[in-house]
């Protein structure tokens, strides 16, 4: 008996994204799987320093228009993406550095910088500012 809920795997989804080597930011060189330690203290430095955080986390969102309407089509979490790729603009860090740098925060200060993610994708959303390079 089939139930509805259930999908047919072999399809092809209606549309499907780009390759990740087409994305802007794989090409900035966002992905890595390695701590880059000589950038970690100035990645948690960045992620404290809210007014440049904002500003490259604008930039990235800038930069990648492709990358972040995927993001927010995708609900993929708004907030590590904009932290990686501010930190990559940032200090040149890739997304692995952002993530222990993020883990260096008290949880205080990781509020306060997700809390600056969601000003950018708010920002962004209302028409305040634009994704168009």
């Amino acid at each position: 008996m089939r139930l509805g809920f259930e999908r047919n795997w072999k399809a092809k989804p209606k549309n499907p994204p780009p390759p990740y080597t087409e994305w802007e930011d794989y090409q900035l060189g966002m992905y890595g799987d390695k701590i880059e330690k000589d950038k970690l203290l100035a990645g948690a430095e960045l992620l404290r320093d809210l007014d440049r955080l904002y500003v490259f986390m604008l930039e990235g969102a800038q930069r990648c228009p492709k990358r972040w309407a995927y993001v927010i089509k995708s609900r993929m979490n708004h907030q590590a993406w904009l932290g990686a790729i501010a930190n990559r603009l940032g200090v040149g860090g890739n997304d692995a550095t952002a993530r222990a740098a993020y883990g260096l925060l008290t949880p205080e200060e990781q509020k306060l910088a997700c809390d600056v993610a969601d000003r950018v994708r708010e920002e962004i959303e209302n028409g305040k500012t634009s994704t168009a390079v």
